[in-house]
């Protein structure tokens, strides 16, 4: 099976990684797109394709897999099977695009399973993001405990966190403006994970399960509760992070305790590490994108 993954930012890299799962655990062969490269520098397979490259492309594959939206081609997609993944915003707003997709009978996926909250009617179906175990890269240094790589800090809520640590009088790195691989190596020496407290968690999370730390995260929008059921829903029932409430009390507490209780810091290292393993690892989703697209194959 000929597999394109693509986006106009690939968002989080997500096309790339999964492409790169793909081809290291599977028997199928995968290539990634998009339109540009941004300060992130995530790596990537073919970049801001000419509309020719893009419908050489698309002939070659048996699926295509777009992350929010595709490079554009010339040929357009009738006649293939059609997986989409949506990343945020489009759709939480249960959106036109959202419809229009469902009714050309493409597969709809979501990224993280907060999301499954949303537009039940057109079943979507949580394919979560891959990474590869990054444990070896893992070496924490004295000085440095917390870490937080918000690519906007109002969306992470970087002032409450900031404001916790400085309560706690514990040190927080905060890591933003470098390339994903910077980005890593900052993150690979510190020893607790600080995401974001708001939707549940995102890539930061997975890279820090991913490098061997405990996560703090949360839920604090309006619809935090319908978000934190629908995870719950995908997960089993337990959350994987240490869940704090949107405020520098909350989050200073959780920092705290994962500084000075050995006992509870090893408990949820642990829990992250499980929980990476079951359904972020490469080859887990390698396996359970390949199960998608075999079903919208047909076969």
């Amino acid at each position: 099976m000929n597999i394109l993954l693509g986006g106009t930012s690939d968002n989080g890299g997500g096309s790339w990684f999964l492409a790169q799962a793909i081809n290291r655990y599977t028997k199928h062969q995968a290539r990634a797109v998009r339109s540009y490269q941004s300060y992130l520098a995530y790596p990537y397979d073919a970049l801001n394709p000419t509309a020719g490259e893009m419908d050489s492309l698309i002939g070659w594959a048996d699926v295509v897999h777009m992350r929010d939206a595709l490079p554009k081609s010339s040929v357009g997609l009738r006649g293939k099977a059609v997986v989409i993944t949506y990343t945020g915003r489009v759709f939480r707003k249960c959106s036109g695009p959202v419809y229009r997709a469902h009714r050309l009978g493409y597969k709809i996926c979501v990224s993280t399973p907060d999301m499954m909250a949303f537009c039940p009617d057109v079943k979507p179906t949580w394919l979560p993001n891959p990474r590869e175990d990054l444990a070896h890269l893992w070496k924490p240094r004295r000085n440095s405990f917390a870490v937080q790589a918000p690519t906007s800090r109002q969306g992470k809520q970087t002032a409450i966190v900031r404001r916790a640590a400085r309560k706690a009088r514990l040190p927080l790195r905060i890591v933003e403006k470098m390339s994903y691989a910077k980005c890593l190596a900052q993150k690979a020496q510190c020893r607790v994970t600080v995401d974001q407290i708001k939707y549940g968690f995102g890539n930061n999370a997975i890279e820090g399960w991913a490098l061997g730390m405990p996560v703090i995260s949360g839920f604090s929008t309006p619809l935090a509760q319908r978000y934190r059921e629908a995870l719950l829903m995908q997960v089993g029932g337990e959350l994987p992070f240490v869940e704090v409430i949107a405020t520098p009390a909350s989050v200073a507490e959780a920092l705290l305790q994962l500084r000075h209780d050995q006992e509870f810091y090893h408990a949820w290292r642990l829990r992250g590490r499980e929980y990476f393993f079951r359904y972020h690892h490469m080859p887990v989703v390698a396996k359970k994108a390949i199960g998608i697209y075999r079903q919208v194959l047909g076969g």
